[in-house]
């Protein structure tokens, strides 16, 4: 029986069929074994929503959108960047790491020019600041 337009694509037959196929279910575990190995956010659900609700993470419900009808549509090799990305924004939506905490007090100096200090000297002739390296570092 065809579809006549009257009840959503996602309601279909078809699209359960489509749903339940060996490379869409390839596709979930491949995007369950990322969120799985999470550093910071293994809480992180997700799941492939109606056509054309594209892809989004939302921190409130710490929820991932995955559009299956564009996956479908680009092939799964193509859109697995953009899987990959929304994990990424439930990894750092949070907080970051203790250990990039850590990294970017060390580089803030490189960062931030307001934190490299001037000579008196350096201020009266206009000069910008520069960074003084120690060794080793």
């Amino acid at each position: 029986m065809m579809h006549t337009g009257t009840e959503p694509v996602a309601r279909s037959t078809l699209w359960k069929q489509m749903q339940e196929t060996i490379g869409v279910n390839n596709e979930t575990i491949g995007v369950a074994k990322v969120i799985s190995r999470s550093l910071q956010n293994d809480n992180v659900t997700f799941e492939y929503g109606q056509p054309g609700t594209w892809f989004y993470y939302d921190p409130k419900a710490n929820h991932i959108n995955l559009d299956l009808y564009y996956m479908l549509l680009v092939g799964f090799e193509h859109i697995r960047s953009v899987n990959l990305h929304e994990i990424g924004h439930s990894e750092l939506s949070n907080t970051y790491s203790p250990r990039m905490k850590e990294l970017y007090e060390k580089v803030k100096v490189l960062i931030d020019p307001r934190t490299i200090e001037q000579s008196d000297d350096d201020k009266a002739a206009g000069k910008k600041p520069r960074l003084k390296m120690k060794k080793g570092e």
